[in-house]
């Protein structure tokens, strides 16, 4: 009789712990693949893949030039609300609010560094990021399509 009750819980632990695999892998999270424009951007080369959250991605645009965006998903909406507020006045890029960053002490910082151009989609929970306003632009004008 204890071997019956034992082989039971080990039987609905095993159940329990199937079918929470199983909702982690569907419906858990969303793939950050989806966040790549299918007809003029990939997966860049670099992307560390351990990172479930955010992607980088190369895009070429139509003149030959190739930007380097990073895309990150957010799930927190209060994380999502105070990105929001420190993009308030920035410009509207579709439905994306978009503002650039300068640090202080340029000096210190190569010319790559010195612009961060971040945009926030709040309806998709995702920021761009990227060192060309150009980049941003062209990655919105694509995503959106």
């Amino acid at each position: 009789m204890k071997k019956m009750n034992l082989r039971f819980i080990f039987l609905v632990l095993f159940l329990f712990a199937s079918f929470g695999a199983i909702f982690y892998n569907f419906g858990g999270h969303e793939d950050v693949a989806d966040l790549v424009p299918k007809d003029r951007c990939v997966k860049s080369a670099y992307n560390d893949d351990s990172k479930t959250h955010k992607i980088s991605i190369n895009c070429r645009d139509y003149s030959g030039e190739v930007y380097t965006i990073i895309a990150r998903r957010w799930s927190d909406k209060s994380k999502i609300e105070n990105i929001a507020s420190n993009l308030k006045g920035g410009e509207a890029v579709k439905s994306f609010i978009c503002s650039e960053f300068k640090p202080s002490g340029e000096e210190r910082f190569s010319e790559e560094i010195r612009h961060l151009h971040t945009c926030l989609s709040k309806e998709n929970g995702i920021t761009i990021t990227s060192n060309s306003r150009a980049a941003v632009v062209f990655y919105i004008n694509h995503f959106e399509k």
